[in-house]
């Protein structure tokens, strides 16, 4: 298909196996406008750019289609080649298995490219730029997908090199990424990359250093993401921290106050969740209400749930927002009988065991010692039956879950050994 100056509608049709020998070569925008209501470009190929799509100055809408196994010298995907080229991607969209020697998946030249709840995955690049190869242009991503694409260069998932080039990802999960040299997650020699509510995860490189994000010129600022599981190292090069970071080692050079440096963010291993791939959060991880809300920017996570969730009113880091899981039963464990003055140790857990972490415990007699599973102990100075109590909410404000247990202290000891000895 190539449009001029007209426009063009494909719902829910296919355009395959077709050959360009310079660009576009399942679908070439002059000028004028395409619109891909879940239709199909599937196994074209072009010579030199845009091997499923190509942009000169045309503006191209993919509305829950896909590009898919696509091929071209560079953009295997998508190319956006002049300033008033505009791609737009929405709702459950795809660029998925396209190759190139350079950007597999998309190559933004100048133009624009607004990527909004699509994925980016399974793209390959023999050179630089997997999945997104950003030059002169913009590219922004808000609630997708950069998974799996390879890059025999740099920029396994992503690849910024000039000093004109822009880089927003929000609420975007960057992982299992893989690049031949540097940044398997990103890689960002100019221009300048903003990253917030996403998670950068599980990417792998072989170059020394920068495994998940390599930053060799120009400028990365990041806020409410966590960088975690990338290998020997999650950074090369400074990143600017606004603050509410967290990354499991010490790479990145976190330092806002407000940032969380060599801990264990306790990510879930990728996960299909709500039609999008994702790390989710597990139970405990310090992520958990230690983000900053950003109402204007965003009030979803990549999935769409609405953030903050928990009582706390306040926001996970990264690309997840952690819904919280109710405990069904609480029991106590611990002693039947015991005598006064003694120390008894008494443990509460909870069912089932996803339930959601950090849980607030109350015990009566004594308050609760901390989170997760709550041991307490306890020392009585009257005999009588004693009742521990325990009551378990979450950070949802659920409503609390009791339990007791009922012990006999009596008031008298037996020391031994004991000793008898026949005096006749």
């Amino acid at each position: 298909m190539y449009i001029n100056f007209g426009s063009g509608t494909l719902s829910g049709g296919r355009i395959v196996s077709n050959t360009a020998e310079t660009n576009g070569g399942g679908l070439f925008v002059w000028s004028g406008s395409a619109t891909l209501n879940g239709g199909q470009i599937v196994s074209n190929t072009a010579e030199s750019y845009g091997g499923g799509v190509y942009l000169e100055y045309g503006h191209a809408t993919l509305s829950g289609g896909q590009i898919l196994s696509n091929s071209a010298n560079i953009g295997g995907g998508v190319c956006i080649w002049q300033s008033g080229g505009v791609f737009t991607q929405t709702g459950a969209s795809a660029i998925d298995h396209n190759s190139a020697t350079s950007a597999g998946g998309m190559y933004v030249h100048d133009g624009s490219a607004v990527l909004s709840g699509g994925r980016m995955m399974d793209n390959h690049a023999t050179m630089s730029g997997g999945g997104v190869r950003v030059s002169f242009g913009s590219a922004t991503l808000s609630g997708g997908q950069i998974v799996s694409n390879t890059a025999g260069g740099h920029g396994g998932g992503v690849y910024i090199d000039n000093v004109a080039a822009m880089l927003v990802l929000v609420n975007t999960t960057v992982s299992r990424n893989a690049a031949g040299e540097h940044g398997g997650g990103l890689s960002v020699h100019e221009g300048a990359t903003m990253l917030t509510y996403t998670t950068v995860a599980s990417n792998t490189a072989s170059g020394v250093g920068g495994v998940g994000i390599h930053h060799s010129g120009g400028a990365i600022t990041v806020q409410n993401t966590i960088v975690a599981h990338n290998g020997v190292t999650n950074c090369v090069g400074g990143l600017t921290s606004n603050g509410y970071n967290l990354e499991d080692g010490t790479d990145c050079g976190f330092s806002a106050t407000t940032d969380i440096s060599d801990t264990d963010a306790l990510l879930g291993p990728l996960a299909y969740d709500s039609g999008v791939w994702v790390h989710p959060l597990l139970g405990g991880s310090p992520t958990i209400d230690n983000g900053l809300c950003l109402p204007g920017l965003t009030t979803v996570d990549q999935r769409g749930v609405t953030r903050p969730q928990g009582a706390a009113g306040k926001c996970d880091m990264g690309a997840y927002e952690l819904v919280p899981v109710a405990p069904a039963s609480v029991s106590v464990e611990g002693a039947d009988d015991g005598i006064v003055g003694e120390n008894y140790t008494f443990t509460a857990t909870v069912s089932p065991p996803t339930a959601t972490l950090p849980l607030v415990y109350t015990w009566t007699p004594m308050p609760d010692s901390g989170q997760g599973v709550e041991v307490v102990t306890y020392s009585w100075t009257t005999p009588g039956t004693k009742t521990v109590t325990v009551t378990v909410e979450n950070f949802g404000g659920v409503v609390p879950v009791p339990a007791t247990r009922d012990i006999l202290i009596t008031d008298f000891r037996i020391y031994l050994p004991l000793v008898l000895r026949n005096c006749q």
